[in-house]
């Protein structure tokens, strides 16, 4: 048989020489190569297709021994190239077919011809794997590319967000789009809003005198107020570290030029912050909880605490001596820097006491000298310093401490800001009655040296007496009129003062009427209820019985509960989901717990009613409650007034009693906050309370109509009644400080309208 062109041996020489190649392919073109590669397979299986064909025409051929002649060379051309010229003359004929493994067996014959598909198809077979080779190629790469061009987009995504899309903190933004800095606070727009009901007056004041308050920015921190060792330690403030950045005049009198305008400007109570949308726009610097409720308790706070954090040891005598002023500056400073004691104007634990009794309970000698050190403030800056102390003693037993100026001032302030409900044990959160506190306060102040003489306890317990929590007596030693409330009604003061908690028996009660609860709708607004009243800085949920017992005789409770704070926030949540609870009410049982949440506002707004409800609560609100408690009828508060024959009962029996308590030569007390305030409670307190004796004289100018209506009552005895109101407008004038002589006595009673039997005598 004549030898194929398909079986010339140079062809698979060039394949071997390839295959060779390929082996040795160059790094630097892989894929190339592969490309190569792929060309080089393409090739070898062509020609193995055409080799097959021509093995299946060789079967069908003439017998073997039928030969094709070889073509002749012509006479004068070279003979055919090889590469071993000198090598014999290959029958190429009856070379055998090429096979990827030479080495293998010879197939059988009749399994060669068994196995080959008939010639037509195989070649389109071939192709047809040829192209699906192809295709998985073209796949295989297109897929790697697009894995490829996704990874970049996710990471080019990711990156995007890093940078540009991370959350902006909202204090920090909210700092940014007020254009403020240290000593150029914009309070206008760092706290919220006013509501857009809020008077003209009081907008165009805040936004006037609260542009550009000269004050460093930590002024505005409320981790000062607290006296809470962590909260300082969390937030990063530092009394000495930021005195000289806080505690400047300008601050001061910055501050205090707020004070004027907001009492004058802001004193409705529409004139509030919109806390509802305040932070939705991504920017709130203050926290939301906490945040005051308009610009006039945005001035008292700041007042206060910058008197606070700022206070030094007075360079006049005071408390019985002149004292050395404090190395560290300020008393805060000192506080903190020497006992670990954090200062605060509204200190509501015993943190501190415990503190100091901690490390005067060993005797010992702490030895003066200089103290070196530095402390890192805001913005990376660190501040050193090098102060020198004074040696001083501690330890436990009567006067076994040198205690400083600064030392007995927050003893005593401690001491004088006792209330029920107010005080909380720093571990457990629950609430102090007054024997608890008394004990350890009173061992606190025995150990400092010349406690005695600094007359301390005799100040604390003058007004004890004068808040009706001791006895009067003399001596060291005094006792508790009554004995404290029960644990209970302890920790309902308490609610009151600080806010509910999750473990208090209401909202147990609400949890397990939530898991038995079948409608979706019913269950939604319990949780409603549930979340929104322990977000409630304040508890309202009281029955009449027990306002009437724990709340109402209470000026400080009073206060509390029925302030701007408390007040706003039920009138917020009412607002959010009043609708929901009101349609929970309609659907479940009687007797469920939106019943109750009605029926505890409607106490709420009777416990809280005033003179003046369209203001904001100030220290000159007068509240009701408190001073019908001391006429002995504090259900009136929800019942309504007496009788006239029962109001003048009820004055005649009370006005006596405190006119026992007033000297008969009063002297006008100083003009000092602490005494202005204790006199103001023993106002609110008592019959003299401007809500009460409206019943008895009226309120001027309308009170003629008050006590004509007495004197006209057929039920009355006026002249019973001329000698009551007598004593009562002089009993009360005297508590306040001011004696009448006869001729001033019978000058206001005519004034009044109070002599008509009098005058004819």
């Amino acid at each position: 048989m004549a030898p194929l062109v398909d079986d010339d041996p140079s062809t698979a020489s060039d394949a071997l020489s390839l295959h060779t190649i390929a082996d040795q392919a160059d790094a630097y073109a892989a894929q190339e190569q592969e490309d190569a590669d792929f060309a080089l397979a393409l090739q070898l299986e062509e020609e193995e297709t055409q080799r097959l064909i021509a093995s299946s025409q060789q079967a069908q051929a003439p017998l073997a021994d039928e030969t094709v002649p070889e073509p002749e060379i012509p006479p004068g051309d070279p003979p055919p190239y090889r590469d071993d010229p000198d090598a014999d003359e290959i029958d190429v004929a009856n070379l055998p077919p090429y096979r990827d493994d030479p080495e293998a067996a010879e197939p059988a014959a009749e399994d060669a011809e068994s196995t080959l598909p008939p010639a037509p198809l195989l070649p389109r077979i071939l192709r047809v794997v040829g192209t699906v080779r192809t295709l998985r190629k073209i796949w295989l790469c297109g897929t790697c590319i697009l894995g490829l061009v996704t990874f970049i987009i996710i990471g080019a995504v990711v990156l995007l967000l890093v940078v540009f899309g991370k959350p902006a903190d909202p204090r920090e933004a909210a700092w940014k789009a007020s254009m403020s800095r240290d000593y150029d606070l914009k309070l206008h727009d760092l706290y919220p809003a006013l509501e857009d009901n809020a008077s003209d007056d009081c907008k165009r004041t805040w936004r006037r005198f609260a542009s550009a308050v000269n004050c460093h920015r930590m002024i505005l921190s409320s981790a000062w107020d607290n006296g809470d060792v962590d909260e300082f330690q969390k937030a990063g403030v530092d009394p000495f570290g930021y005195a000289d950045d806080v505690c400047t005049e300008n601050c001061r009198d910055s501050i205090e030029t707020l004070r004027n305008p907001t009492d004058s400007m802001c004193y409705r109570r529409i004139d509030r912050f919109d806390l509802t949308n305040y932070g939705k726009n991504g920017k709130m610097y203050f926290d939301k909880k906490i945040v005051e409720e308009g610009p006039r308790h945005a001035y008292l706070t700041l007042h206060n605490r910058y008197e606070r954090l700022c206070a030094k040891v007075p360079k006049k005598r005071t408390k019985g001596k002149i004292w050395e002023s404090s190395p560290w500056g300020t008393c805060a400073a000192e506080m903190w820097m020497e006992w670990g004691i954090a200062e605060g104007a509204n200190v509501h634990d015993l943190q501190g006491i415990d503190a100091f009794i901690a490390q005067t309970s060993e005797k010992k000698t702490l030895e003066g000298g200089w103290k070196s050190g530095e402390i890192k403030l805001d913005g990376g800056r660190l501040k050193k310093y090098n102060v020198k102390i004074p040696t001083r003693k501690v330890g436990p037993g009567f006067g076994a401490t040198e205690c400083s100026f600064c030392i007995f001032e927050y003893l005593e302030r401690i001491m004088m800001s006792f209330e029920y409900g107010k005080f909380v044990d720093a571990k457990t959160g629950k609430a102090i009655g007054l024997q608890e506190f008394w004990d350890k306060t009173y061992f606190a102040v025995t150990t400092c040296q010349g406690y005695y003489d600094n007359m301390l306890l005799s100040r604390v317990y003058t007004r004890w007496e004068t808040y009706g929590l001791i006895c009067p007596g003399k001596g060291k030693h005094r006792e508790l009129c009554k004995a404290d409330p029960i644990s209970e009604q302890l920790e309902r003061m308490r609610a009151v003062v600080h806010g509910s908690r999750r473990d208090d028996p209401l909202f147990q009660d609400i949890r397990e009427q939530i898991a038995n609860e079948n409608g979706e709708g019913q269950t939604k607004a319990l949780q409603l209820l549930h979340d929104g009243m322990l977000e409630l800085p304040c508890m309202v949920w009281f029955e009449k019985p027990a306002a009437q017992n724990l709340i109402v005789p209470h000026q400080y409770l009073i206060d509390n509960l029925c302030g701007d704070r408390c007040r706003n926030a039920v009138g917020r949540l009412e607002e959010r989901h009043g609708q929901t609870f009101a349609n929970a009410l309609d659907a479940m049982p009687s007797h469920n717990r939106f019943q109750g949440w009605v029926k505890a506002q409607e106490v709420l707004n009777k416990t809280c009613f005033h003179t003046n409800p369209h203001t904001m609560i100030n220290s000159r609100t007068a509240f009701c409650a408190p001073g019908l408690a001391a006429l002995g009828h504090p259900e009136w508060v929800f019942t309504g007034k007496g009788s006239r024959p029962e109001i003048l009962q009820a004055f005649s029996v009370s006005v006596d009693a405190l006119a026992k308590k007033v000297p008969h030569y009063p002297t006008k007390p100083r003009n000092e906050p602490d005494i202005q305030a204790t006199l103001s409670r023993q106002i609110d307190e008592s019959v003299c309370n401007n809500c009460v004796g409206d019943l008895l004289v009226g309120n001027w100018p309308d009170a003629k109509t008050t006590i004509d209506g007495f004197y006209d009552d057929k039920d009355i005895d006026g002249r019973e009644y001329e000698k009551v109101a007598q004593k009562f407008v002089v009993t009360c004038t005297g508590l306040m400080g001011y004696g009448l002589y006869p001729a001033q006595k019978r000058e206001l009673f005519k004034k009044l309208g109070l002599d008509r039997f009098s005058s004819k005598e």
